[in-house]
């Protein structure tokens, strides 16, 4: 069985992760940097294919970084996931009841976020219709797929160069304190 990453054509990235997390201010200093210009470059292009109609989800569409700085979530999930940050952050961490039900307090900015990343999933993927109710099917206008594609050679160039750049500065650390 072929696992994604193979089929990507990607090996060894948990050892790379792994020998990069150990030196987590070389990480900061070389990949992040790119990995954010890699994600900026993908989210403007998703705006730019998104259609016109969908002027709110333009502005939900963000990028979030990972921890490590290694990984990044381009869409308007990510901004969903900084609405649920910013929420916990001003009224703290979701309580649960006795019965174990979430405490949450709606709010305007949630609901609208949740409609967006539903919605975004129908522009994305594209819908069957229904016949019999005269609603005709809608095309998949795959737009996180193609600004992906539109950035893939300059992300990759880009967190290669920084990868490299890391690792040489992890090796000139490692050989000078040795030495």
């Amino acid at each position: 069985m072929v696992t994604r990453k193979q089929a990507r054509g990607y090996s060894g990235v948990s050892e790379l992760r792994k020998k990069l997390r150990k030196t987590p201010e070389l990480v900061e200093q070389y990949v992040r940097p790119a990995m954010e210009n890699a994600a900026q470059a993908v989210k403007s292009d998703m705006v730019s294919l998104m259609p016109e109609l969908t002027s709110n989800l333009k502005h939900r569409v963000a990028y979030k970084l990972s921890p490590d700085g290694m990984a990044a979530l381009i869409g308007p999930e990510a901004d969903r996931f900084n609405v649920v940050a910013r929420y916990r952050k001003k009224y703290g961490v979701l309580g649960v009841s006795s019965e174990g039900k979430v405490a949450t307090v709606a709010t305007q900015d949630k609901v609208a976020d949740i409609a967006s990343v539903f919605y975004f999933r129908f522009l994305d993927s594209g819908t069957k219709g229904a016949p019999d109710r005269n609603i005709p099917p809608q095309p998949a206008l795959n737009i996180r797929q193609r600004a992906l594609d539109a950035n893939s050679s300059y992300a990759k160039n880009q967190l290669a160069i920084a990868i490299k750049k890391a690792l040489d500065a992890a090796a000139n650390i490692q050989g000078g304190s040795n030495g």
